[in-house]
């Protein structure tokens, strides 16, 4: 996401001189830091570009503007404003802790709608929800940028209102390139570069949530625990060169695990394959090759050795 840069009003801090001694120089005292510990607002950000996931206009009854303010008690207000309708407004208090923590609560703004306020510049959002692989559940993220306490106000829209209901988290990568959940902690994630692209990929066990971002355009995740698969992985296609795609299979294996193989279908032209250890002691690896189909098998076997020093060569099923 591109960062919004919101111009805040300063807030002017009044202090009071003492009275000047009848010396040569009258010294005054330190002018006191400013401090925001009333209900002023100290950020804000207005997000007025608000659509669905397929970047069409919103529906008749749905808000036209959604503004975010933060005042300095802490507390959000997220006011909504309407074509035919008042404005609404929802307030929420801030984590205790400070703004290192995400907070979001689903908001009655229309159908499917959530807000968020999250730590530092968000550049890639993943919203979890707690339902099934399956197409069909998109939805739309506008955000604003909050200079003050330097953290993004994100709005986020489910296109199925339901879906609203079903959300259990989100992941954010922050203009660093590092992940992070909602409650908190950085993600285990990893980076490739192979053939003209750089590949992310990241795997939450707290969310239950492997997914991969590619710099050509690709972004896609899953849930693992509702699959069949043997551990998380994803294979996908991205750009067309002289008549073959560019495919690749991206996957993290257990903690410890060395020795990874990878053997490669015959219709791969160019493969390579790349491994990188997570800090917390996964192993994120990459198949890559071209093809000449976007969508079919790349490779027939992946196999490793697990921290116990067996051999393991998983078998995926229907």
């Amino acid at each position: 996401m591109k960062k919004n840069t919101i111009v805040v009003a300063p807030i002017v801090a009044l202090c009071c001189l003492s009275a000047c001694a009848a010396t040569p120089e009258a010294v005054a005292e330190p002018t006191p830091t400013p401090t925001y510990a009333g209900t002023a607002a100290i950020a804000s950000a207005n997000i007025a570009s608000l659509t669905s996931s397929s970047g069409a206009a919103l529906p008749a009854g749905e808000p036209t503007a959604i503004n975010c303010t933060v005042d300095g008690r802490r507390s959000a207000r997220w006011t909504a404003t309407f074509v035919d309708a008042p404005k609404q407004t929802v307030e929420v208090a801030a984590p205790t802790a400070g703004w290192n923590q995400s907070v979001w609560q689903q908001v009655d703004f229309g159908a499917g709608w959530a807000m968020a306020i999250v730590p530092g510049d968000v550049r890639n959002l993943d919203v979890v929800t707690n339902l099934p692989n399956e197409a069909g559940h998109d939805y739309s993220v506008g955000a604003g940028y909050l200079d003050a306490i330097e953290a993004t106000c994100l709005a986020i829209r489910f296109d199925q209102a339901a879906d609203a209901g079903a959300m259990t988290g989100f992941v954010w990568r922050d203009e660093g390139g590092v992940f992070y959940r909602d409650a908190g902690g950085a993600v285990p994630s990893a980076n490739f570069a192979v053939d003209g692209d750089t590949l992310a990929a990241y795997s939450d066990t707290t969310l239950d949530v492997f997914g991969v971002i590619a710099a050509s355009g690709f972004q896609g995740s899953y849930r693992p625990s509702k699959s069949k698969d043997p551990f998380p992985f994803l294979q996908f296609s991205t750009v067309q060169d002289a008549g073959r795609w560019r495919t690749y299979v991206v996957g993290v294996l257990p903690s410890g695990s060395t020795n990874a193989k990878v053997s490669f279908l015959s219709g791969a032209s160019s493969p390579s394959m790349a491994t990188a250890p997570a800090a917390s002691g996964e192993v994120f690896v990459l198949a890559a090759a071209r093809t000449a189909k976007q969508k079919g098998d790349l490779v027939s076997t992946i196999t490793y050795t697990d921290a116990s020093g067996k051999k393991v060569t998983p078998r995926w099923t229907k």
